[in-house]
């Protein structure tokens, strides 16, 4: 009310008083923009309060000055222009105080961003946490307002944090934010004090656009976090595949596309991969030449021979009732030796396996293998399936066609079926620990976790 605050300023309150950590001030500047009609009541009162002496400056409710408080209500700029022009800071920033600027970048206010900066706002000015304006807004406008006035793409907060990498955490569509980040020449590379990248949170988060768009702006498709067990993308995006099969396996891809390493993929992802339904991605794997292994079982499996001590790609087909993928383990050769003296079991077998995978075997197992077949197996076996096996085979001698028959290279491409994956709790049953195969050259880079390791709780 303009004749209540004229009446009691006239008669000596203290403008400045201090009630539930707000001055008059900041009281009146409290109604919020959807009240337009008390618009100018509202700059009366303020301009009253301004000529009786109230401050501009200081921190007040909740770090807050006048100006930056203003600007959170949506007040009009000739409000935050009127506050300037009585003396205040547009940069008042102190232990627990939040900027103007700092404050209209969060409400995503290019006017008001663009009107603050030409009132001389430092676009680069820290909060207590360490962070500039740009942190505050996922706003495409705001951040290119920003940008332009000269905001640090690459700044970092206390926890090593840069615009890009919480652009990935705020849960936004981020495409365009990142795309304009780039373009700014942020390091798509950079990773906080505990070692995490927004590459890598795009791969936690599932994000195959995020990914796509990090890649071909540059991000290391092969980068790690930091700590006692670095964890590549694929390891992070291989624990969401159980419940998440398609997005998964859509971000997977990505990484295929953009070259991952495959000198530290570990060939039990193989197993992971046919088991959780990801049948096309598997494919693809195996024609890069990762070889077939068996993985050590560390307690006996329903449904299972019992006294298998390995289970191979092959086994897992079979136990997961998947005969049409089967029949291309076979055809393609991706055989392990447990699998041909496992062809040869089909009495033990009878009261384990499906009518379907049961017939595959017995039709298996009364066509003899031929000495090709056999003998690519016996090769394979010794060379292995630890990374590095490419050079491995390269360093054979043996004719292309063999060669290229022990990486896989002109298989067919499986169809991928539309099975549900089974259920987490089953397949980890069946694993133990896997370790790359010790039988490898010293310039190999082997990868030796365990399948505990891409499937634990914690991301990194």
């Amino acid at each position: 009310d303009t004749q209540t605050a004229n009446f009691l300023l006239e008669n000596g309150a203290n403008v400045n008083q201090v009630v539930n950590g707000k001055t008059p001030l900041m009281h009146a500047t409290d109604v919020g923009i959807g009240h337009f009609e008390c618009n100018e009541k509202i700059r009366d009162i303020v301009l009253k309060l301004l000529e009786h002496g109230a401050k501009c400056n200081g921190v007040f409710h909740y770090g807050e000055s006048p100006l930056s408080h203003a600007t959170e209500k949506c007040h009009p700029i000739s409000l935050l222009e009127m506050l300037l022009d009585a003396g205040a800071d547009v940069n008042d920033i102190g232990p627990r105080i939040t900027s103007a600027l700092h404050t209209a970048s969060s409400t995503c206010d290019t006017e008001k961003v663009q009107f603050l900066i030409d009132a001389g706002a430092d676009v680069n000015l820290r909060d207590s946490s360490g962070q500039t304006p740009i942190f505050r807004t996922v706003d495409p406008e705001v951040i290119e307002c920003l940008l332009k006035n000269g905001a640090d793409v690459n700044v970092e907060d206390e926890n090593g944090d840069t615009p890009l990498i919480l652009a990935i955490e705020s849960g936004e569509d981020v495409q365009e934010i990142f795309d304009i980040f780039i373009k700014a020449g942020c390091d798509v590379n950079h990773q906080n004090e505990n070692g995490v990248s927004a590459f890598l949170l795009a791969a936690k988060y599932l994000s195959s656009d995020a990914l796509e768009i990090l890649l071909k702006g540059g991000a290391d498709v092969n980068a790690c976090t930091k700590g006692s067990k670095p964890r590549t993308a694929l390891d992070i995006l291989l624990k969401s595949i159980w419940k998440e099969p398609l997005e998964t396996g859509e971000c997977i891809q990505a990484l295929i596309s953009h070259g991952i390493n495959l000198l530290k993929i570990n060939p039990c992802v193989i197993h992971i991969l046919i088991s959780a339904g990801c049948l096309s991605i598997a494919g693809q794997l195996i024609s890069t030449g990762i070889g077939p292994t068996e993985v050590p079982l560390h307690r006996s499996v329903k449904g299972w021979y019992k006294s298998e001590a390995f289970i191979s790609p092959l086994g897992v087909a079979l136990l997961l009732n998947n005969v049409k993928l089967a029949r291309y383990f076979f055809e393609i050769r991706y055989l392990t030796k447990s699998d041909l003296s496992l062809l040869r079991r089909t009495k033990s077998l009878s009261k384990h396996l499906s009518h379907e995978c049961l017939k595959f075997t017995q039709d298996a197992s009364h066509q003899p293998l031929s000495l090709e077949t056999l003998s690519l197996v016996a090769v394979s076996s010794v060379i292995g399936a630890a990374p590095g096996r490419r050079s491995r085979v390269e360093k054979t001698n043996l004719p292309s066609t063999l060669q290229a028959a022990l990486l896989y290279t002109d298989i067919r491409p499986i169809v991928e079926n539309s099975s549900e994956p089974k259920s987490l709790s089953l397949y980890r049953s069946l694993v133990k620990k896997y370790q790359a195969n010790k039988n490898t050259d010293s310039s190999d880079e082997s990868v030796q976790y365990s399948y505990d390791d891409l499937t634990s709780d914690s991301d990194f």
